[in-house]
């Protein structure tokens, strides 16, 4: 389980931020041709690059919801206890390689997705910007501004892996750590 199942959401995950990232070099050189037909054409192969992208991401969070909730809930019970009992064990004088070998691979298993998902977040949120900044501006087709309008729209709903109860962020992983140490 741990050689497959927890790699493999990072590794969707980091597949769309390559894609997003495709995506924002070719917002980047849209308007590069003054011909309106070519700027349509190429408006639509981002378009559907971009519904590609947004519906891998929706398959990614359905199959990780769950996992990823218990994740991030079971590392605030066990983490507490696992350091408990390192603690406690340091004080006999005894090294438990197992319990911090256990702290070790809780603590990268809960991060991981977290890291990713930001990453993430933050690939989208480029593709939001540069499809502002693309130069739209100096164009004058109407249906060309329009799309992008409807485009600018559809990018301010951030790209990232939902939970039951929270987007999976480096803000969700300090809000665990908070409840493991409250003061």
């Amino acid at each position: 389980m741990y050689a497959a199942y927890v790699p493999l959401g990072p590794i969707m995950m980091l597949h769309a931020c390559g894609q997003l990232d495709i995506v924002r070099m070719k917002i980047d050189h849209l308007f590069e041709e003054a011909d309106a037909e070519i700027i349509k054409e190429k408006m639509k192969a981002i378009i559907e690059r971009l519904q590609y992208i947004y519906k891998f991401v929706k398959i990614i969070e359905d199959v990780f919801t769950v996992a990823y909730e218990l994740t991030l809930k079971g590392t605030t019970l066990i983490l507490p206890v696992a350091f408990y009992e390192f603690i406690e064990a340091a004080h006999r004088g005894e090294l438990s390689v197992e319990l911090i070998t256990f702290i070790i691979g809780g603590i990268l298993i809960s991060s991981s997705p977290c890291y990713y998902s930001d990453l993430l977040m933050e690939k989208g949120e480029k593709v939001r910007l540069s499809l502002y900044s693309c130069g739209w501006e100096l164009f004058y087709d109407r249906s060309t501004r329009t799309t992008l309008q409807i485009l600018l729209l559809y990018a301010l709903r951030p790209v990232a892996i939902r939970t039951v109860f929270r987007t999976l962020c480096l803000e969700a992983l300090t809000d665990v750590s908070i409840h493991l140490n409250p003061y």
